[in-house]
């Protein structure tokens, strides 16, 4: 159990972000907290996730769109429903297996990466599915827009090249990488991400020498649990719920 703290009060900048310096004491070693903002005129509140972690972790990144759902335009789907505010009733169908690779990753001590091109106002809805299909926690990483980012390689493929080298910049491992487009085999290709730990769903699945995993992520499973070893160092033990 992990007691409440307040960290500080501030007011949002003209896009409705915020910063507020964390204290040593949150920082000084790996670590996992559950973050909460409350607006203090309505006292809604935005959740999210805090990893502190060290040098050396290893993650696994995750498309959303196409790879742990059926497919792209099933996003399509719950945008429109945003719109005419009904997303609540929209239930994207998840990938065949897509809930255990997630969670066989996570168990063995990796950090899951949610990597998507989906707008940044999505990140509720993302986050409450992500939930309600029982995915393991973490980063949800969307860009900032507040409309659809476009699937090509000058806009969604820039985003995510520029955030996987961030993690690379801060001394973080990827370790593998799944998608389902050739921007995604582009994209891992560029940060130097190995072929043979670059699994691809779908009609693109074992383009340019990457791994295919056909529809589903079944079979992919027992190959992850023979072969890939326990993460050292691993993840904080506490994460284990949103």
């Amino acid at each position: 159990y992990q007691r409440r703290v307040r960290v500080g009060k501030t007011l949002t900048d003209n896009t409705g972000a915020i910063e507020v310096p964390l204290p040593e004491k949150f920082r000084s070693k790996p670590a996992y907290w559950k973050v909460r903002a409350v607006v203090t005129h309505d006292q809604s509140v935005a959740a999210g996730q805090l990893f502190v972690l060290t040098r050396g972790t290893q993650v696994v990144v995750f498309d959303l769109d196409g790879t742990l759902t059926v497919g792209d335009e099933e996003v399509v789907k719950q945008f429109l429903s945003e719109t005419v505010n009904q997303a609540k009733r929209v239930d994207l169908k998840r990938r065949e297996g897509s809930v255990s690779l997630v969670r066989l990753w996570a168990a063995k001590g990796y950090l899951p990466v949610y990597l998507s091109g989906r707008q940044g106002s999505m990140y509720n809805l993302t986050r409450n599915w992500l939930i309600k299909h029982g995915f393991p926690p973490g980063p949800i990483v969307l860009t900032n827009d507040h409309i659809p980012t476009l699937p090509i390689w000058l806009s969604v493929g820039h985003f995510k090249r520029k955030y996987l080298q961030s993690l690379h910049d801060l001394g973080l491992e990827i370790l593998a990488g799944y998608g389902n487009t050739s921007n995604d085999i582009r994209v891992y290709h560029e940060i130097g991400l190995p072929k043979k730990d670059t699994f691809i769903v779908g009609p693109y699945g074992g383009r340019d020498k990457t791994v295919d995993l056909g529809g589903n992520f079944n079979k992919h499973l027992s190959f992850v649990l023979d072969n890939f070893p326990d993460a050292s160092p691993s993840v904080p033990t506490n994460v284990i719920e949103w």
